[in-house]
């Protein structure tokens, strides 16, 4: 299932395979591309994009911390 969720939201660089990686893109924009649509679904909640995500929230929030510009207020 973690496999499934990574291809999903096209994580790259977690675990030892890269998912969803496509000639052109970047590894940070396919993560942010990932990270935003994650917390989209999740209505800005870090625990339940995290768990889509397949990342602790805390990998989350350090990721967060790198691109503030993708935070989402909570609904």
């Amino acid at each position: 299932m973690m496999n499934r969720l990574r291809q999903r939201y096209c994580i790259v660089g977690v675990g030892n395979t890269a998912f969803g990686k496509t000639p052109g893109q970047s590894q940070v924009a396919l993560n942010v591309m990932a990270i935003r649509a994650a917390l989209a679904e999740a209505n800005g909640g870090i625990r339940r994009a995290a768990a889509k995500l397949g990342l602790s929230p805390q990998a989350l929030l350090r990721r967060l911390e790198k691109w503030p510009e993708l935070r989402v207020e909570k609904e």
